[in-house]
C-alpha cells in the first residue's frame, strides 16, 4: 500500500477537549498530529462521519493560545481514533498548528516543504 499523506504526521502526546455534535464535552489525548487530522487515544461511540470540535490548548495561565478545529471522524481502529480537520477558527488558529507540527517534526524541513506546498487545508482532489 502506498503511502497517501499530503502531510507528515508528528507524534505528539497532548490533551485536547473534544466536543460533539451531542453536545457532549471530554478530554482525549493526542497519539498523532498533522495539518490534516490528529489520531487520538479513545473517542466514547465515535462513529465513521461524526462531526467533532477540537480545542487544543497551548500553554498555561493568561499567555494560553486556543485552537479550536473542526473536524469529522475518518477511521475508528484498535488503536486510536482517526479525526479529519474539516476547518479551523482563524488565521491564528492555523499558524500555531503549522509551528506545532514544525517544532514537533522529525524532518522540519520536509514538513515545511510540504506546507509551502498547499494553501489553506482544502482536501486534495481524489
Amino acid at each position: 500500500m502506498s503511502e497517501r499523506r499530503e502531510f507528515t504526521r508528528v507524534p505528539l502526546r497532548i490533551q485536547i477537549l473534544v466536543k460533539g455534535s451531542d453536545h457532549l464535552e471530554f478530554s482525549v489525548n493526542t497519539l498523532d498530529l498533522s495539518l490534516r487530522g490528529v489520531r487520538v487515544d479513545c473517542l466514547e461511540d465515535a462513529a465513521v462521519g461524526q462531526e467533532c470540535e477540537l480545542h487544543l490548548t497551548l500553554g498555561e495561565g493568561p499567555q494560553a493560545v486556543q485552537v479550536e478545529i473542526l473536524g469529522r471522524v475518518a477511521r475508528v481502529q484498535e488503536d486510536g481514533v482517526g479525526v479529519e480537520f474539516e476547518g479551523i477558527r482563524g488565521a491564528e488558529s492555523l499558524d500555531h498548528l503549522r509551528r506545532l507540527v514544525l517544532y514537533n517534526a522529525p524532518d522540519a524541513a520536509r514538513a515545511e516543504e510540504e506546507m509551502l506546498r498547499h494553501r489553506g487545508l482544502r482536501h486534495r482532489q481524489e
